[in-house]
């Protein structure tokens, strides 16, 4: 008797499905990233194991947009397996500058063009909007990936290095008192300002633009669910009426905090939102992480106790 035919396993870039592809995408990223991984990054993909076996309630939160990994993405499949994952999304929901991120293929299937395909799919997709920019963060140590996208349009704009703290070591130095205050509506646009000026290449700085009277009902419901359910909270430091200094703390999901000072007034305010950001987060998370400038503040971050867990590249692509 004549067997039927086996329909062919699908090989190449397909778009990222949440429900089903989660856990392998967490794997995946362990196993590609294993030598750079901390430990909040092994938090986050144990993270979205529990979402993956939870399919109704990852459902409802993908279609709120309300999490991190609710991002469209592409992963590489062959035979029937994910060796590859690219995540992309529109970065401060305007839509106008987009994030590539956790560009990650399996060791084995290194050096065979999936990384590139991969980025170049997301690039097809952000052509198809009126995006102005395209953004992402690169290891200083990883070449062939640097490579890879100065290949496809990509430039160096700044380097960071990801300091990192342990709340189980030596308590930090007491600091003086300096004026750092929870930032408020009417200081957003000298917000935005400050940042496109200290971080033009910042990858979130759109976030603090008030564009019209429903971003500011938004910005307001957001504040109120800050002190309700501990979601981020943004500090800022004037000087002679000018901002000198911002910093986001992130209490809700584990990522790095934000922090952008003037360099004038570096040396005087960098100890200051060190501090308030360790008063503010030891209760809560045993880490601590801040992306910072390169070679910038290398001894105060040493006197907090910091050390440097890795060196980023940021590249945009303009459109």
């Amino acid at each position: 008797m004549q067997q039927p035919h086996s329909l062919p396993i699908r090989s190449g870039v397909r778009a990222l499905r949440i429900q089903s592809d989660l856990a392998q995408v967490a794997d995946l990223m362990e196993i590609a990233f294993q030598n750079t991984f901390t430990a909040l990054d092994f938090r986050n993909m144990s993270e979205l194991r529990w979402f993956a076996q939870h399919k109704l309630l990852l459902w409802f939160i993908a279609q709120l947009g309300a999490v991190q990994f609710s991002e469209s993405g592409f992963i590489f499949e062959q035979d029937g397996h994910i060796v590859g994952h690219l995540s992309l999304q529109p970065s401060a929901k305007e839509g106008k500058h987009w994030l590539i991120a956790n560009v990650a293929v399996l060791p084995e299937y290194r050096r065979r063009g999936i990384a590139s395909q991969l980025v170049h799919t997301a690039l097809e997709k952000v052509y198809q909007t009126d995006a102005k920019a395209v953004s992402l963060q690169v290891d200083v140590a990883n070449q062939s990936a640097i490579d890879l996208y100065k290949r496809a349009g990509f430039e160096i704009v700044a380097t960071y290095t990801l300091w990192e703290r342990n709340f189980y070591g030596k308590p930090s130095p007491p600091v003086p008192n300096t004026a750092l205050h929870h930032a408020n509506w009417q200081e957003l646009p000298a917000i935005h300002k400050f940042l496109m000026t200290y971080r033009p290449n910042g990858l979130d700085w759109q976030e603090t633009r008030p564009k019209s009277q429903t971003h500011r009902i938004s910005w307001f419901v957001q504040r109120v669910l800050s002190g309700l359910l501990l979601s981020n909270e943004d500090w800022v430091n004037q000087q002679t009426q000018e901002i000198a200094g911002w910093m986001r703390l992130p209490f809700a999901s584990i990522q790095p905090i934000e922090l952008v000072i003037n360099p004038l007034f570096q040396e005087r305010l960098l100890p200051s939102f060190l501090y308030k950001a360790i008063q503010r987060l030891q209760r809560l998370q045993s880490l601590i992480q801040v992306h910072y400038p390169y070679q910038q503040g290398v001894p105060t971050f040493a006197e907090f106790n910091f050390f440097p867990r890795q060196h980023t590249h940021d590249m945009r692509l303009i459109l």
